[in-house]
């Protein structure tokens, strides 16, 4: 079990890039003034000279208005290639499996009508899309604005706006239908969408068979938007906030905000530029001293006025903040059946990816109905796709001491690597605490020196599903979570029926983007169009080889009940 994570090397060799890429490529492609403007109505006299050049040819460079991060990883080429693209994503919940075929996913940033000071303005939101060609068919991208995550966004293109949206001898044709918006910023948040994801600037729009262009417009982008965490995103322990800004002197305060509207934490982040466009920003965030709860995550513009000019543009995202110790458990809403916590947690061995290079065993954390660690390690998993290594009765008792825990056994699987790797995760995870673990029989004799625990992503399996539990009955709508280790973050899951047909289906993105560690996925399972009866919850990473090389895909599975 000690064989290196067969995509280590490709990890090395892109975690820059992807890094980059999440944190909002942009340099180049979002130019603005609008910042020079609210100074010249807000600023004193004596501060206004430092940014006045170059407003003209700066707007003049304003080529490209919309971007987003789009990583295409289907054909195994390396993934430095970016596309621009905007737009927002949900997989119906009737879409059928080839619709987005599991893990067959990339993550778009999508623009979003929001308010600010100055009016209504585009924010950027970055959400998972099915896989799709920008070189052809780009309409699966713009279908996708009909549904912003984050309930502050709103868009002018409900579904069905858009009949057709294809790339024909390099130039971008838009259909619209008879009913479609013909407002300007309408139109704006559909070209910044296009552009975004064809990477093209050359667009033609068409209502019935008059065919017509649109300017971009940098003034339509809000100053500052929040591309990670996503909304409802579970954080433990810190998080890294990033985005884009164009913001005074390239200063980004940010704040926390509990449930009652208390401050519990702030800073400011620096932009890499100001003044002329939107330049990324990224911060890391601590809410180890947090409560667990509901938060929300502001990241706004410097005002330069101390408040006698336009107010500042803001942003912001609700996140859920978890005990370090908590994973990314989801007690659901109220009325949802289907959160974790209806027994004790361990982890227990199930089937390994199915690549060429994969594991034939790894870890997933599960529950028991066992009441204790040990006991709930012998009594074994409520999902009967997993299994223990430890019969009954071959866990005596344990003890936490001040450099390691003691196990007292009697006989079991002591010589397995594997069992003793789940017995130092479950134990471990149960107590907090990061100490080695040593095997003892009754008399006090050393079976197994201490052991520590092996990288997670070499024993656990890299999607892991927490809440809901195995058997859940649930109705209306639930989240389901856990953690997951996926190429570009990843994880797709689907509802389906006993035929094996997605009743729903939808990819979410595990925290960071990156693949590097098990980080927490969440995504909200809206049942109202699922009829009742049996379901399984199945939940993949991506893999970009398509199984042909590699470790291939892990996936995990619950068996739910819809009422």
């Amino acid at each position: 079990m000690t064989t290196p994570d067969p995509w280590q090397h490709r990890h090395d060799r892109h975690d820059d890039d992807l890094r980059a890429l999440v944190g909002d490529a942009v340099a180049d492609v979002e130019p603005t003034d609008r910042l020079a403007a609210i100074r010249a109505r807000t600023m004193p006299p004596p501060r206004r000279g430092w940014w006045a050049a170059g407003g003209s040819a700066l707007l003049a460079a304003a080529v490209v208005v919309a971007v987003a991060v789009v990583v295409d990883r289907g054909d195994g080429d390396d993934p430095d290639v970016a596309a621009p693209t905007t737009e927002p994503t949900t997989a119906s919940p009737s879409a059928p499996p080839d619709t987005a075929p599991a893990g067959r996913t990339r993550a778009v940033g999508l623009y979003f009508l929001g308010d600010t000071p100055e009016g209504t303005r585009l924010f950027r939101e970055f959400q998972q899309v099915p896989r799709f060609d920008p070189a052809q068919d780009l309409l699966v991208a713009v279908e996708s604005l009909a549904a912003p995550d984050d309930p502050d966004y709103r868009t002018a293109w409900p579904a069905g706006s858009v009949t057709g949206a294809r790339v024909v001898d390099g130039q971008a044709r838009v259909q619209l239908s008879p009913d479609a918006p013909d407002d300007d910023l309408a139109l704006q948040q559909l070209r910044a969408t296009v552009a975004a994801a064809s990477g093209l600037q050359s667009i033609t729009f068409s209502r019935g068979a008059e065919p017509f262009t649109v300017e971009a417009d940098p003034d339509a982008l809000a100053l500052v938007s929040i591309s990670d965490p996503r909304e409802g995103r579970t954080v433990s322990g810190s998080f890294t906030a990033r985005g884009v800004a164009n913001s005074f002197e390239a200063t980004v305060p940010w704040q926390l905000v509990d449930a009652d509207g208390t401050v519990v934490a702030e800073d400011s982040a620096t932009a890499e530029g100001a003044d002329d466009r939107l330049y990324p920003w990224e911060t890391e965030i601590d809410v180890s001293d947090l409560e667990p709860g509901t938060y929300t995550f502001v990241a706004r513009t410097d005002d330069p006025t101390g408040g006698e000019g336009v107010a500042p543009t803001e942003d912001t995202r609700t996140i859920v903040v978890a005990a370090e110790d908590a994973g990314s458990g989801d007690s659901g809403d109220s009325g949802d059946s289907g959160e974790a916590g209806a027994g004790t947690a361990a982890y227990f061995v199930g089937s390994g990816p199915d690549g060429p290079d994969a594991p034939a065993e790894v870890l997933y954390r599960s529950t028991s109905t066992g009441a204790t660690a040990l006991e709930a390690l012998m009594a074994g998993p409520t999902d009967p796709d997993h299994r223990t290594r430890w019969p009954e009765g071959s866990l005596l008792s344990y003890e936490v001491g001040a450099d390691v825990v003691r196990v007292v056994v009697e006989g079991g699987p002591t010589d397995d690597a594997l069992a003793v790797q789940q017995l130092v995760a479950t134990l471990q995870a149960a107590e907090g605490v990061d100490l080695p673990v040593e095997l003892v029989d009754a008399g006090g004799e050393r079976v197994v020196a201490p052991t520590a625990a092996q990288d997670e992503l070499v024993v656990q399996s890299h999607v892991q599903i927490h809440a809901p539990d195995e058997g859940a009955v649930v109705s209306g709508a639930f989240t389901a979570s856990g953690v997951g280790s996926s190429w570009e973050g990843s994880i797709f899951c689907q509802l389906l029926d006993a035929a094996g047909d997605a009743a729903w289906a939808r990819a979410t993105v595990n925290g960071g983007l990156l693949d590097d560690t098990l980080e927490p996925w969440e995504t909200r399972v809206d049942l109202t169009r699922v009829e009742p009866g049996d379901y399984t919850l199945r939940c993949t990473t991506d893999d970009p080889t398509a199984g042909t090389e590699g470790r291939g895909t892990d996936v995990d599975t619950r068996t739910l009940t819809v009422g």
